[in-house]
Parts: structure tokens; C-alpha cells; sequence
């Protein structure tokens, strides 16, 4: 089966905040995200490279090798953040949470420097009823207004519950700018 949520993501001070539109072709303006059900993924956005890249985090960063990424040749870096310092929770059904420690690549742009993808794959306890997650951010630049700013283009989340498995495949759009 596939489901679909429209959502708006709102990010105002250093947060994000989920507002749900529509699920399949139904309009839940006003309900919570949670009474959808079914597998959910928050924080790609903005705050996932945050906690990567904060002092407080202690991430280790190794180059690994040089990569290629929709045509930009890359700087590919492992990077890994410890259990202790990491903010990545896993929740199971309302019932069970863990904090857990996580891994993966980040691809930087030669020339700008600037990050094109990011991988996520935590370290789980093998008791914990949801395994084998794994989760690639695609970061490109984005027109809004008169400016380009580089943001998060599109995310897939792999996880699996037993002999369950799903995908979560995120593409953001139609991005706005507010101020006053």
C-alpha cells in the first residue's frame, strides 16, 4: 500500500514544526500528524544536519574518498556520532524509545563546500523492535523569490519491523520565505 501526507513544515527558530494538510486525498487540516499511524520520520529538514555538525555532538569525521553526485564531484566523509551525544530517537507504536548512536556519509561539494547528501543509518539494539534504518537526505539549490539557497530537496527512510518493511520517501516543494 501507499499512503500520501501533504504537510506543511514551518522552521522558525532552529525548529521544526509539522502541520498536516491531507492524508491520501482526505483533509486533516487541524489533526495531529500522530493519528495517521504508520511509519513517520521528523527531522530531516534541518535539524538532522544540526545535531551532525553541533560542538556538543563530538561527531568524528573521517575522509573517505572522493564520490561523484548528480554530476559534482564530492568529498565523501564517514562520520559518527555516539549514543551518549546523540538526539536520534526511535520510537516504536507509542510504546517503546530509544536514543540511538548513528553513522553514515556526508557528500560536500568540491568548490563550495557545501553538503549534497547525507546518510543516517543509527545503531540499534538488536532487541528493539525496529531494525535495518537507513535514511539518505538530497540537498540542491532551491529558487525562492530573487535568492538561491541551498536546501533540503528530497529524503528516503528505509526501517523495518519484523518482516515488515517500509519506505518513506519525502520530496519538499513549493518553498516560502515569510518576514515581517
Amino acid at each position: 500500500p501507499s499512503d500520501r501526507l501533504d504537510e506543511k513544515l514551518s522552521y522558525f527558530d532552529h525548529k521544526e514544526k509539522y502541520e498536516l494538510i491531507q492524508h491520501n486525498d482526505t483533509s486533516l487540516v487541524g489533526h495531529p500528524w500522530e493519528a495517521v499511524g504508520g511509519s513517520i520520520s521528523r527531522g530531516e529538514w534541518a535539524t538532522l544536519m544540526a545535531e551532525i555538525f553541533a560542538p556538543q555532538t563530538h561527531t568524528d569525521f573521517h575522509w573517505l574518498r572522493w564520490g561523484t553526485l548528480r554530476g559534482h564531484l564530492t568529498h565523501v566523509y564517514q562520520y559518527t556520532v555516539q549514543q551518549q551525544y546523540s538526539q536520534e530517537s526511535i520510537d516504536y507504536q507509542n510504546e517503546q524509545q530509544i536514543t540511538a548512536g548513528f553513522h553514515g556519509l556526508i557528500y560536500v561539494q568540491q568548490g563550495p563546500n557545501v553538503v549534497l547528501r547525507i546518510t543516517v543509518i543509527p545503531d540499534i539494539p538488536e532487541s528493539f523492535p525496529v531494525q535495518d534504518v537507513n535514511q539518505i537526505v538530497d540537498y540542491d539549490y532551491q529558487q525562492i523569490g530573487d535568492q538561491t539557497f541551498l536546501l533540503p530537496l528530497t529524503s528516503q527512510v528505509t526501517m523495518r519491523d519484523g518482516h515488515v518493511a517500509s519506505r518513506n520517501i519525502i520530496t519538499w516543494s513549493l518553498y516560502r520565505k515569510y518576514s515581517a
